[in-house]
């Protein structure tokens, strides 16, 4: 997860796949957009040519690492990727990396801050005479940020952009009536009193402005116009309500640049562990309850307050509480966990959870990819 430092300020912004400077293109949404380009972290070899004709080149960077130069087969793919329009980063770069055999195929390179302390000003300036995009990863505190901004770097990422900032200042309050909406969400449909949520979203007028909006859409085709809340929810159905809402509340609670990645961030989380369900590859998991948990995964982080007070306050299920509070009993804790490694950047600890949990890592990836473009999409249509 990369960002450039004019969206890193204590804050105001967090880390979000691959948002270089002004001058370059950037992948985000909200203010952040633009172009966009998303950084496929997966060791090159691994990606076999089936997965590579799902990917879109021009939004994609691929990833080569250090050990890839000793394999003229891996280079030679590489550069048949780099012809049809992908770019590349090189990632886990340290020191003593010589970066010759990559010059003619990467763009981005990636220096790993938590295996080089005493990165100085000197190795960037010999990075970009090679006119190579510098990122700093890994970085696990504020003032490695700044060591990383002295230095040069263009783009920086660490899971620390998305941690928790206590502070009053800092704390956001949910309105009562989206309170109430998540309560109530939190259930299953089967617990769902849909009159209770008509009644609750009626009490929303950019709500229901998005939600007649949408059900009038093209995209439904409707013979005559919907013209009320309760004609629209039952339009939409229970399932798809519960979805459209969580992010359409999520859309609208921040709209600096932090808040907009830790809800892109949320949305993709949400998206991706329900399409993992509805694909069969989680088997007596609730779909419903997936999506929750990845749309409440980072609620910490955007609202400035514990987990364990959040939980508490919006009175969630205690297997939902204990998942997100990364209870150790929780049976869903893992899936936390795996989220959390694949966008740290930890692969190995990603694939032990997804082997483990005899999940198709193959399938698995092109899930997580193709739920990034759908939330690309979705938040469009809030626009």
């Amino acid at each position: 997860m990369l960002v450039p430092q004019s969206a890193c300020a204590p804050g105001n912004a967090t880390g979000m796949d691959l948002a270089p400077s002004a001058a370059q293109p950037s992948r985000g949404n909200g203010g952040v957009g633009g172009n966009q380009l998303t950084i496929v972290d997966i060791p090159f070899p691994l990606l076999d040519d089936g997965l590579l004709a799902e990917l879109p080149p021009a939004d994609t960077v691929l990833s080569l690492r250090p050990d890839d130069a000793t394999s003229t087969e891996t280079l030679a793919r590489a550069r048949a990727a780099k012809a049809r329009g992908f770019r590349f980063m090189l990632s886990r770069c340290r020191r003593e990396t010589k970066v010759g055999a990559f010059i003619p195929l990467c763009e981005f390179l990636s220096i790993d801050f938590a295996s080089d302390h005493g990165i100085n000003l000197d190795i960037v300036k010999a990075l970009k005479r090679y006119s190579l995009t510098a990122a700093a990863s890994n970085l696990a505190s504020w003032e490695e940020f700044d060591l990383a901004v002295r230095c040069g770097f263009d783009l920086f990422g660490g899971s620390f952009f998305h941690k928790v900032e206590l502070g009053s200042n800092k704390v956001k309050t949910l309105p009562q009536v989206k309170l109430n909406l998540m309560r109530q969400l939190s259930k299953s449909i089967d617990e769902i009193d849909i009159n209770e949520v008509i009644k609750t979203v009626s009490l929303d007028a950019n709500l229901c402005i998005q939600l007649l909006r949408m059900v009038n859409s093209a995209a439904f085709s409707l013979p005559s116009p919907v013209d009320s809340i309760s004609h629209a929810v039952r339009v939409l159905g229970m399932a798809a309500l519960k979805q459209w809402i969580s992010v359409a509340m999520l859309s609208e609670l921040d709209s600096s640049d932090k808040g907009q990645e830790l809800m892109f961030r949320a949305l993709h989380r949400a998206t991706f562990l329900s399409q993992l369900s509805q694909a069969g590859a989680l088997q007596g998991m609730d779909t419903d309850r997936l999506f929750l948990l990845g749309m409440l995964s980072c609620a910490d982080a955007l609202f400035g307050v514990e987990m364990v007070d959040l939980t508490t306050e919006l009175q969630l299920p205690e297997d939902l509480s204990d998942a997100l509070c990364a209870k150790q009993q929780s049976e869903w804790a893992w899936v936390v966990s795996m989220l959390q490694a694949i966008e740290d950047n930890r692969p190995e600890e990603a694939r032990r959870h997804v082997v483990f949990r005899g999940l198709d890592p193959m399938l698995t990836a092109r899930l997580y990819m193709s739920s990034c473009r759908l939330v690309d999409c979705m938040l469009k249509g809030l626009a």
